[in-house]
């Protein structure tokens, strides 16, 4: 479960983004993939959901946008799903109170699909 100070610091930095630009490209242009709301509802619907498949039929395809995604440690499995790590910093690094390793935190971008011809 991510800590209240952890979800506000990326709803914080979701609002810069959306100000600013990553990577050359407008967030505005782009779509937030909310992978845990995602995957419990289908799971809801679907026990044997196919997180790959929701990947590929997410509404930013269908609309040419790209999708956006912050991870920590899963960033293999999303870049084995066409994502690719376009920013990253350590949290944790200036906190005088945190005793563990920084923890990297990975902005990724997946492009629209191409529709096919």
């Amino acid at each position: 479960m991510i800590s209240h100070n952890v979800s506000n610091y990326f709803c914080s930095l979701q609002s810069e983004m959306a100000q600013s630009t990553v990577a050359q490209i407008e967030v505005k242009t782009m779509s937030y993939a909310d992978i845990p709301t995602a995957v419990r509802s289908s799971f809801e619907a679907d026990r044997n959901v196919d997180l790959v498949r929701y990947f590929e039929d997410t509404p930013a395809n269908e609309q040419h946008r790209a999708t956006w995604l912050i991870t920590s440690d899963a960033y293999r499995f999303y870049e084995t799903v066409g994502f690719s790590t376009i920013a990253e910093f350590e949290v944790g690094d200036g906190n005088p109170t945190w005793n563990k390793p920084p923890i990297v935190v990975r902005v990724m971008l997946k492009e629209p699909m191409r529709p096919e011809r």
